[in-house]
């Protein structure tokens, strides 16, 4: 992993120096791959935590990537690469969104019952599954007593949703410390 982080670190870096003279498309091509390194690593973390704290480590590359892609698009305007520079910053937000939500949800499941954990992650899964079935039946051609039938099925479930987890709460609040 050391390689690869050196390797990433001399990426931006050249991508940064082509970039202060004016090369613009090679500093492109550095830090795209710089960037193509960064989400191999992340992939291979198995932590929520520390994904989330590797990914604040280098979300500068990220910046300096939407700030040569708007250089370019002032260049090209016609390549439209504002777009991409937007896509890159609202996927790098959204990244960072759902790890943040992924750390708030252990702490609010720290101390929860684990049978009430698991009926609530089997509920989620269901319900899941049946609204994917539920967009395919819409989205073909289907008989309205199958739709009809999903959406039986769906809010059937959620009620349970809405239960399992006031009873964690009012579980973990009855637990010893």
């Amino acid at each position: 992993m050391a390689d690869r982080q050196g390797e990433i670190t001399t990426l931006y870096n050249l991508a940064r120096a082509q970039r202060n003279v004016g090369d613009l498309n090679d500093a492109r091509s550095n830090i795209e791959s710089s960037l193509k390194l960064i989400e191999l690593l992340r992939a291979k973390i198995a932590s929520r935590s520390l994904r989330a704290s590797y990914l604040s480590t280098v979300y500068q590359h990220y910046e300096f990537y939407i700030d040569l892609l708007m250089r370019l698009h002032k260049q090209h305007p016609d390549d439209k690469l504002d777009r991409l520079a937007l896509e890159i910053s609202e996927r790098a937000r959204a990244r960072t969104l759902v790890e943040s939500l992924h750390e708030s949800r252990k702490e609010i499941n720290r101390g929860v019952d684990i049978a009430l954990l698991a009926e609530e992650q089997r509920i989620r899964e269901e319900l899941n599954s049946l609204a994917e079935r539920q967009m395919r039946l819409l989205n073909g051609i289907s008989a309205p007593e199958q739709v009809a039938k999903a959406e039986k099925e769906i809010e059937r479930l959620l009620p349970n949703t809405t239960t399992s987890r006031p009873k964690s709460r009012i579980s973990h609040r009855t637990m010893p410390h």
